[in-house]
């Protein structure tokens, strides 16, 4: 999976986008969102994130702006974080389709619910 979304990405442009910050860049995407909630998210430490989100930041990815009056700071993505985002969507869209294909719409859909419910919990 990762491997198809850095291809597929790469051939939109986005070839500075590393494996790592699909830590950052996934779904659901960080709309207003604490660095230390989307470090929990993905089961690493709020420094690690901070890196990522770094370079992220300055690559126009994504942008984190002041909370109201604090000095906490909330993450979001940039117009270009979004197209990423609808890359990233579409191109695990694709692969569920040809999931689908390869072994059937009852038992993929059976696959599909069984993943949700063990993610899910």
């Amino acid at each position: 999976m990762e491997q198809r979304l850095s291809q597929a990405l790469a051939s939109a442009g986005f070839a500075d986008i590393q494996t790592a910050h699909f830590k950052v860049l996934r779904f659901p995407p960080p709309e207003n969102e604490r660095p230390i909630d989307l470090a929990q998210r993905a089961g690493m430490s709020k420094q690690a994130m901070n890196y990522l989100l770094l370079q992220l930041e300055e690559l126009g990815y994504v942008q984190r702006g002041a909370m109201g009056g604090s000095t906490a700071r909330l993450v979001s993505l940039t117009e270009k974080g979004w197209k990423v985002a609808e890359i990233q969507r579409a191109t695990v869209h694709q692969i569920e389709r040809e999931w689908e294909q390869q072994i059937g719409a009852q038992r993929f859909q059976t696959f599909y619910a069984v993943l949700k419910e063990l993610t899910d919990s």
